[in-house]
């Protein structure tokens, strides 16, 4: 894989997130940047995360099938060779590896968005303490569940595509389509400027 350029775009690990639920909300963040306000959906997720980082401290590492390891919280990434930049909700380090955590406030089993950021996290973990993430956590908050996300060469794939296209959607400041649900329109902090939609 050829190494990144400096001259190329950073992009953070929460936009790959974003670009598979809607790409227009990365076009509206790099090529439109607009004034916007933290939805009361986003706010909430924010106050949770904060408190199950606080729980976390106390528990024991069951959830994630380990039985010991050392958690760090809050953990900044970044990735010269991806251009990635990000920062991990909590990262778990034992005797056979790392594992990248990340909490998510939504209801099911996590979606694209989810994994694509997981992914991101580990790529930048790889690069960063020089090891291998084979697997990561999604820590479901409403279910108080963590869903084992293998990161595979399939995810990986999906994510350098990604990362590309987001690349040549900022360069060439082309508006992509909508949500490919419209329900996710309906508490996105940009839904005004959509007028195509509403």
């Amino acid at each position: 894989m050829e190494p990144f350029a400096e001259s190329k775009l950073w992009l953070r690990a929460t936009d790959l997130k974003q670009w598979a639920y809607c790409p227009r909300i990365v076009f509206y963040g790099y090529c439109m940047p607009l004034p916007h306000a933290p939805t009361p959906a986003m706010q909430a997720g924010r106050d949770l995360h904060e408190r199950i980082e606080c729980l976390e401290r106390r528990r024991k590492l069951r959830a994630y099938h380990l039985s010991s390891g050392e958690r760090q919280f809050e953990v900044a990434l970044h990735s010269k060779q991806h251009g990635l930049s990000g920062k991990l909700d909590m990262l778990v380090t034992t005797a056979l590896g790392r594992y990248p955590v990340d909490f998510k406030m939504t209801q099911g089993q996590p979606g694209e968005n989810h994994r694509l950021q997981l992914a991101a996290y580990a790529l930048m973990l790889e690069e960063q303490f020089a090891c291998n993430i084979a697997t990561g956590f999604i820590y479901l908050i409403p279910q108080r569940n963590a869903v084992i996300v293998p990161i595979d060469a399939g995810l990986r794939q999906q994510l350098h595509a990604s990362l590309a296209a987001m690349r040549a959607m900022i360069r060439a400041e082309r508006f992509p389509a909508a949500a490919s649900e419209p329900g996710r329109c309906w508490d996105c902090e940009f839904k005004l400027f959509c007028n195509d939609v509403f």
